[in-house]
């Protein structure tokens, strides 16, 4: 009898357990009836909030955009306007010394640039040549800039058409001129001018004292002189 009694006290203790452990399962998570959760509902002012945040964050990366590229197009300018200051700055030079050192390179003055001197016009303004003691081609010629500075050019052993002349310039550079075969009324002359670049000019018919004659200059431009009466050293020249 006695083990009797503890069957049935175990056996009433059961559902006792069971119930007890029932408490431990994890709640089941309604579904959708096709084994997917349910999606979450997100309150309309969430989902408002969400789009506003994003929208600031499209303007924000569209500003950036729009700064750098304002950025790349100021650097772009600035740089395209240094290279045309340092290009206007080397055309300026090279006209200051194509107007210096080359003889009769513009406007022969009193249509005489053997005794007068002659003018030439740059993008600094005009710059005046004389002849020294009325004979470029013996004394040689100053050229006064601008800005006031000058440049002297001295004929090579008092002889400049036939030696050739060297032109010193206020910034300490020199220019070289040759007479070609020791001739320059017959052959013409070439001059080297600072910076590596060369004028050269030639006899028009070999006889630059009668016929005339013409320079080309860096850049691509021409001088040409015709001589008034067929008389350079004494009617002078008229140059384009």
């Amino acid at each position: 009898m006695p083990h009797r009694s503890h069957r049935w006290a175990l056996v009433a203790a059961l559902p006792v357990v069971f119930g007890m452990g029932c408490s431990l399962l994890p709640l089941q998570v309604q579904t959708s009836g096709f084994g997917e959760p349910e999606p979450v509902q997100v309150p309309a002012e969430n989902r408002a909030a969400a789009r506003a945040a994003e929208a600031e964050r499209e303007d924000a990366a569209e500003d950036t955009r729009v700064e750098e590229s304002q950025a790349d197009e100021a650097e772009r300018v600035a740089a395209e306007a240094a290279a045309q200051e340092v290009e206007g700055k080397a055309q300026a030079k090279s006209a200051r010394y194509v107007a210096a050192a080359v003889f009769a390179s513009g406007r022969c003055k009193f249509s005489n640039c053997l005794k007068d001197g002659w003018t030439t016009s740059t993008p600094e303004g005009e710059i005046d040549v004389r002849c020294s003691f009325g004979d470029c081609m013996k004394d040689g010629w100053e050229a006064r800039f601008p800005d006031g500075t000058t440049a002297r050019t001295r004929c090579s052993f008092s002889n400049c058409m036939k030696d050739g002349w060297e032109t010193s310039f206020s910034d300490g550079t020199t220019a070289r001129t040759r007479c070609s075969f020791s001739d320059c009324m017959k052959n013409g002359w070439d001059t080297d001018l600072p910076g590596g670049d060369t004028a050269r000019t030639r006899c028009s018919f070999s006889d630059c004292s009668k016929d005339g004659w013409s320079t080309d200059l860096p850049g691509g431009r021409q001088v040409q002189c015709r001589c008034n009466f067929q008389k350079c050293f004494v009617d002078g020249a008229t140059c384009n």
